[in-house]
């Protein structure tokens, strides 16, 4: 992994910082990329979760959704052109949610409802939405 991008867009963000807070969109990196945009203080509140913890992820980020606070992750579709599980000929949609879901769950050994109740929570914060 070419971590060099990801310290380049902290670099950036230092320059000009987030007003009102960002989402890492489709994030697939490591705990160490993560916490470096968390420390880093510019104004990133969430990391974006979506098909790429299917088969296909790599430890680093399996390690990173393991470990980082649930109520810093939101659950998202990300990029519509991705398969959740290699040699699904489905594209990533809204059901692949439930996937996803599932999948942070398996992980963190909570249940589905528990993520859907934080990440949920965490969305509405995000958006200025009433629960």
């Amino acid at each position: 992994e070419d971590s060099e991008v990801f310290y380049d867009a902290i670099e950036i963000m230092k320059e000009h910082p987030i007003e009102f807070g960002a989402v890492v969109h489709c994030f697939c990196s490591n705990l160490e990329i993560a916490n470096a945009f968390l420390d880093a203080n510019v104004g990133i509140k969430y990391f974006g979760i979506g098909g790429a913890i299917g088969d296909r992820a790599n430890e680093g980020f399996i390690d990173m959704v393991k470990n980082m606070s649930l109520e810093k992750l939101l659950v998202e579709t990300d990029a519509p052109y991705q398969h959740f599980e290699t040699g699904d000929k489905r594209l990533v949609n809204s059901m692949t949610l439930f996937k996803v879901i599932d999948k942070i769950a398996e992980l963190k050994g909570i249940t589905p409802e528990e993520v859907m109740r934080v990440t949920y929570k965490n969305a509405c914060e995000f958006y200025g939405f009433e629960e």
